[in-house]
This record gives structure tokens, sequence and C-alpha cells, in this order.
């Protein structure tokens, strides 16, 4: 990818559709560069900046870039696929992702993630007034505590992402937390028992303890996702 070996890698993961990139991408550049400042004279190293995306705005994301903030040192990389992905999360140092499945993956590669997301005034108003759960992110919901700084709505500026990207480069995420969060996930690939009655074509079937008929099925993401909502909520 041409990253030098010695530089410090921060991911910018400024989402995948056109509208996404432009509510936050103008603000991630700003944090960057008020990261860089402070980073850079403490340190005395270089900063370089991955773009992973796709190929539909990858155009939008470097002419932006390279007209914005042409001294930052940054790729852009398109398509890439989940294994490369999660090469390049490991070997990063941070992260600034806007919210959605991405945060699970660099969760998952130890890699300390800055969550952030923009909305329009009226989705905000609504959000706000609606909302019953503390989190938004899958990793902080799963284990029901603030694992990821969170930065949504108005409190998604540049001097708070840089704050939190300060703050994570300190701390970086505690192995044992992303243990905790891989179990959780581990559930994923795990088998729950269904009522033999509604047994449906390619689920497995056996008996339990009692001998009685039962059946196993994959629990998907969603219901997890779920289930860990449907707790918080009861909780309050």
């Amino acid at each position: 990818m041409g990253i030098p070996t010695d530089a410090l890698v921060i991911c910018a993961l400024v989402g995948s559709r056109s509208n996404e990139v432009k509510k936050s991408l103008q603000i991630v550049l700003e944090a960057i560069q008020k990261f860089k400042q402070t980073s850079e004279a403490k340190h005395d190293k270089q900063i370089c900046v991955i773009f992973p995306t796709i190929a539909a705005v990858e155009h939008q994301l470097k002419g932006h870039v390279s007209s914005v903030a042409p001294a930052i040192d940054f790729h852009v990389i398109a398509d890439l696929d989940a294994g490369a992905r999660l090469q390049l999360f490991q070997s990063a140092d941070l992260a600034v992702a806007v919210s959605g499945t991405i945060v699970l993956e660099t969760t998952l590669a130890s890699l300390p993630t800055v969550v952030v997301y923009r909305a329009n005034r009226v989705t905000e108003w609504v959000a706000k007034r609606l909302a019953a759960v503390r989190f938004v992110s899958v990793p902080n919901l799963l284990l029901g505590r603030s694992l990821l700084p969170e930065l949504l709505f108005s409190d998604f500026t540049a001097p708070k992402v840089a704050e939190a990207m300060q703050s994570l480069q300190r701390c970086a995420l505690n192995q044992a937390d992303s243990f905790h969060l891989a179990m959780a996930l581990s559930t994923l690939t795990n088998w729950k028992e269904t009522d033999s009655t509604s047994l449906s074509p390619g689920v497995l079937s056996g008996k339990d303890g009692n001998g009685s008929s039962t059946s196993m099925q994959p629990i998907r993401a969603s219901d997890l996702v779920a289930k860990r909502i449907i707790e918080v909520l009861d909780e309050k």
C-alpha cells in the first residue's frame, strides 16, 4: 500500500454512500489535522491516513481530500476484501468510523476506534427524543457499556473527535475488552435449540437430555443485537 513502516496509521472510514461521505468527511479531515498537529509535536512521527472505501465513492474521496487537506499523507483504497481489511486494521493505530457494521471489524482487530454519526437537524431532534438506548455502535450495545467513544449528531465536531483520538492513543483498546466482545460475537456461530415442529429444510435435528426432539439453527447477527437492545430497554 506504500505506507511508511514507521508512520502512525489512521483509518478513516467515512461511509460507503455519497451522502454519508459528504456529511462526515470534512469534519473527519479537520479532526485529523488537529490531531496531527498535536501528535507530531509530541511524538515526531509521520501520520498516514488510509481511506478504505468502495469504488462508487473513490473519486469523490480523492478529489475532496486533495483539495481540502493537501498536507495530509493519504491513500484511498477501494474494494478491499475482508482479509485485506483485517490485515489493514491490525496494522493501523487508530480509526475514525461512521457508525455501522465496519465498527465491529475494527474492534475485533483491536483497533481503537472513534465512532461518529451526523444526520440532519430533523432526524437529530427526533432521535434524541425517541432514543431509548444509550449507544449506537454494536460493540457498545453488546457489552452494555462505553467501550468505544461515540460522537453523534451535534457532538460530532472536529475538536471533540481530535480529543477522542488523543485519548485512545494514550490508552489503547484493552485486549480483555476485545476478548469479551469476541466471545459475545462467537454466539453468531453457535446453535440454538428450537421446537421440532418448526423444523425447516436444512436445519439439523436431534435429541435433548430428556429425549425430546429438538432442532438446531444458527443465531443471526441481527437477532443477537436485537436481543441486547431489548435487554437494555427492559432494564429501564
